[in-house]
């Protein structure tokens, strides 16, 4: 099986949400040893070891198939910048939409 490369820039806008993942699942991690709930130290266990592999599969492709490419790397960071900028609106819209929703729940109750 060929392997497609990965350039620099890919690497990073790949892996920085990752540390979301990892904060979530220390979490889970931690709440189910806590409260002694086997399902979510599992979860959280499990969660974290596939993340961390995903983390360290990103970091071998890196090493192994880099690719050195200017306009690769400017277009993956312009498709990156109107994904998050698309996920913004759609997040200020429901945000919107809830916010409305309770003041006129709290104005007609």
């Amino acid at each position: 099986m060929k392997q497609k490369g990965i350039t620099k820039r890919q690497f990073w806008i790949q892996t920085a949400p990752m540390a979301l993942y990892i904060a979530m699942s220390v979490n889970w991690l931690v709440m189910g040893i806590s409260e002694g709930s086997k399902f979510m130290w599992i979860m959280g266990a499990a969660f974290l070891a596939l993340t961390i592999s995903l983390i360290v599969y990103y970091a071998v492709l890196l090493k192994r198939h880099r690719i050195e490419d200017a306009q690769l790397d400017e277009q993956l960071t312009r498709s990156f910048k109107e994904g998050a900028k698309g996920a913004g609106i759609v997040f200020g819209i429901i945000t919107l939409g809830f916010l409305i929703a309770f003041i006129l729940v709290a104005i007609l109750t």
